[in-house]
């Protein structure tokens, strides 16, 4: 249905999914299957060099 390549990836320790905007259109497009309805205003900052820290817990 919604193919991403790039997203605004909240830090789920800091944010809660419901409180991402990504997730909640995501559940938005899943829920009405309007692509439409997935409009993001964030950056996109899935790049590996964005979370130079991942890996490390």
């Amino acid at each position: 249905m919604l193919r991403l390549e790039e997203w605004h990836q909240p830090d789920l320790f800091e944010t809660k999914p419901s409180q991402s905007e990504v997730y909640r259109q995501l559940a938005e497009v899943l829920a009405t299957a309007d692509l439409s309805k997935y409009h993001p205003s964030e950056e996109p900052n899935t790049h590996w060099t964005n979370w130079p820290d991942s890996g490390g817990l």
